[in-house]
Parts: C-alpha cells; structure tokens; sequence
C-alpha cells in the first residue's frame, strides 16, 4: 500500500512538474530524476532527437560531474540506445551486455547491468531508465 501510494504521489509530482514549470532543460531534468525514483533505478537519461535522428541532447541523473567528465563524449544513439530509437516497443533487459545489440561502454563509464526504456514522442524523444 505504502508503496503504491508512493507512485501516486511521484507521479502527481511529476504532473505539477510539467504544468508549473516554463524550461524545457527543468522539465526533462525533473521527469528523468521521477522516473528514476519510481522505477527504482539508480542511473535515468533523456535523450533528446535531433533532425538528423541522433540524440542531440542526453539529461541524465544518477553520476557525478567528475564522473559525468571521465566518460568523454554523450551518447549519440548507437547499441542498446539505437535500438531503442528504431523500435517503438518497451524495452526491458536483464542484462544489456547480454544482448547482440548492445555496443558497450566508455572505459570511465559506471557498471549498469539491467535497462528499462521507453520511447515517446512529441517532436522526437526517447527516454531511458537504467540500473
């Protein structure tokens, strides 16, 4: 009970987030760090499309600056990522290194093992959940 009442309560939050708030950055950080809270997940991003149908921009939650500054470059919609991109379907991995369309990660880029993500749409988006 405890626990469904928490998602309500997130998801209300996330209700007002999108009504009262006028910055899109703001708006897609909040929604990433709710997602976050109620999938369980310790890392969340948002990619953003580009026109080119790359992610153009990547908001994120769960590390570091530091850690943010040794990965290097964000991602561009490669792996698990692209596939997410091409496919509308939900997307659910146990294990993301498992799977054939997965690319890796960046030498300084923190341990993650299962994904959840979704894709929607409204002028070209993708989100993504990860722990």
């Amino acid at each position: 009970m405890d626990d469904e009442r928490d998602h309500r309560d997130l998801l209300l939050e996330a209700g007002l987030a999108l009504s009262s708030e006028r910055s899109l950055p703001a708006i897609l950080q909040r929604i990433v760090e709710l997602a976050t809270q109620l999938t369980g997940a310790r890392y969340g991003a948002i990619g953003v499309l580009g026109t080119d149908g790359g992610i153009s921009q990547f908001i994120y939650t769960g590390i570091s600056p530091e850690q943010r500054e040794a990965i290097g470059d964000l991602p561009v919609g490669k792996g698990i990522l692209g596939a997410l991109i091409q496919d509308a379907r939900p997307l659910r991995l146990r294990d993301l290194h498992t799977d054939p369309r997965s690319v890796g990660f960046p030498p300084d880029h923190p341990p993650m093992r299962s994904f959840l993500g979704a894709r929607s749409w409204r002028g070209g988006g993708c989100s993504a959940t990860s722990t």
